[in-house]
This record gives C-alpha cells, structure tokens and sequence, in this order.
C-alpha cells in the first residue's frame, strides 16, 4: 500500500490534494485527519472577504415590521 502526507485545510468540507498528487485524484483510499496544531490556520482572500462581509451585515439593524409593501407604488413609472 502506497502512503503519502501533505499538509493541507479543509473548506466547505472538501480537502483539496495538491496537484503533484494528481495520480491520485481518481483513486479510492482512506483518509485520516490529524489537526495539525503547529501551523496556524490558512485564511484566503476569499475567506477575509467573506468575513468582512458577514461582520458589515451583522452590524446592521433595520426595523422592516411596519413596512408594507405597495405593488402599484413600485411598479410607478
């Protein structure tokens, strides 16, 4: 049995293998997760953004319970 290790993160459950394992990709094996505490999580651009995003919208509060919506006042032109 052929065994390899790569340090890698999960996101959105999926675990990428990295491209020089490419042989692999269409194989079936077993996988054993082991938290690597030594490193510091990796945080993509993406993932700032995200967070960026969802931190601006928490913050906001609107009060809509009294609004109501007038299909004729939108539709106006």
């Amino acid at each position: 049995m052929q065994t390899i290790e790569f340090t890698t993160e999960s996101r959105d459950g999926m675990i990428s293998i990295p491209k020089q394992y490419k042989d692999w990709f269409r194989k079936s094996f077993k996988v054993i997760l082991k938290e690597n505490k030594e490193s510091t999580p990796l945080t993509s651009s993406q993932d700032r953004i995200n967070e960026e995003v969802k931190s601006f919208f928490e913050n906001i509060q609107i009060d809509l319970s009294q609004y109501r919506f007038n299909r004729d006042e939108a539709n106006e032109r």
